[in-house]
């Protein structure tokens, strides 16, 4: 008896990536025209015009979707975060917008695996709050970005600033 494997995507996910598709092409690839840096969180413009998009992609349960459900992600898995990211990578500020930005999603993820009962405490537990939708989304940026990143005797890049 042979077993045999589907390389097709599911059709109500196939729904979420053409909706990424268009998305991407007609709302963020002219951003990188406009923004001179998604991680610049000190650029007016950039939080303007991001913030607003970030909500729409919370809105469609794509946001932060390297998280499993007991984090506040939807938890699609690395398949699905691959065909995700495939068309996220056309634009710089798209895994800013979809809350998937390396090295945070990694770390994240390694954190809620192998992180002690403090570091779960300190980062994770963070995330799980600032998902929720009465949180604005900039400051998950600010934790993702920053926080995980910072070794404790080394000063943060926001320190050094």
């Amino acid at each position: 008896m042979f077993m045999t494997w589907e390389f097709e995507t599911d059709p109500e996910f196939q729904e979420q990536l053409d909706w990424i598709d268009d998305f991407v092409k007609k709302e963020i690839e002219p951003l990188d025209f406009i923004i001179k840096s998604p991680y610049d969180l000190t650029d007016p413009i950039r939080n303007e015009i991001i913030k607003p998009l970030q909500k729409q992609v919370q809105d469609r349960n794509l946001w932060a979707c390297h998280l499993g459900p007991d984090l506040g992600g939807p938890g699609y898995g690395q398949v699905k975060l691959a065909l995700m990211n495939e068309i996220l990578g056309r634009a710089k500020c798209a895994s800013t917008i979809f809350g998937t930005q390396a090295p945070d999603t990694g770390n994240s993820e390694i954190l809620a695996h192998y992180g002690t009962p403090d570091q779960k405490e300190q980062f994770l537990e963070h995330i799980t709050e600032l998902l929720k939708p009465k949180y604005n989304l900039i400051n998950i940026e600010k934790l993702l970005m920053f926080g995980l990143d910072a070794i404790p005797d080394k000063p943060s890049k926001e320190e050094k600033n």
